[in-house]
């Protein structure tokens, strides 16, 4: 296996810009946001969660789901199957991803428990992260690493700790088949 870490840092970067252009507010289609999940893995969204933006590029994705709050997040991320990846830098990317609102900048992030989830037939580890946002709310988000449909996958999901919903982030992971 290669490690390829360069394009899928440039490809959050394509989805960082993306996220935040005000052009593109609106103009995100369903059928895009599906086709870009699709290639990663099929899931139940969530009550609450609507498609926020998509990244197709260079055979990597990302998926952005926005939950009943502006803080509340579901990223996926693929790359393709030749490329290595390192569970930090992935988490640090969405962070990033997360930091495109200033309100939901995640700073101090810590490892408080580790979980077993299947996803995709998979038994991974889930690493559940608290930290603050800029606000210096207390922020959590559940990370972890599985075999997508076209490569390495990454599930993160985050949210205030007073928003946190163990049982919607357990029935979600369930679903990714």
């Amino acid at each position: 296996m290669s490690t390829v870490k360069f394009p899928l840092t440039l490809i959050l970067l394509a989805a960082l810009l993306l996220s935040g252009c005000s052009v593109l507010k609106g103009k995100i289609l369903p059928e895009d946001t599906q086709s870009a999940a699709d290639k990663i893995a099929g899931y139940t969204l969530p009550d609450g969660y609507a498609d926020q933006f998509s990244v197709d590029l260079l055979g990597y994705q990302l998926v952005s789901l926005e939950g009943p709050t502006p803080s509340c997040h579901i990223y996926l991320v693929q790359a393709p199957k030749d490329t290595e990846v390192d569970m930090a830098d992935l988490q640090k990317q969405a962070r990033t991803l997360e930091g495109s609102r200033d309100t939901d900048k995640i700073s101090g992030v810590q490892i408080v428990e580790t979980r077993t989830a299947t996803l995709r037939g998979q038994q991974v580890p889930v690493a559940v992260g608290e930290g603050l946002n800029s606000e210096q709310q207390p922020y959590r988000e559940v990370t972890a690493l599985f075999e997508g449909r076209g490569g390495p996958a990454l599930v993160s999901i985050s949210s205030p700790v007073d928003e946190w919903d163990w049982s919607l982030v357990d029935e979600f992971l369930a679903s990714i088949e």
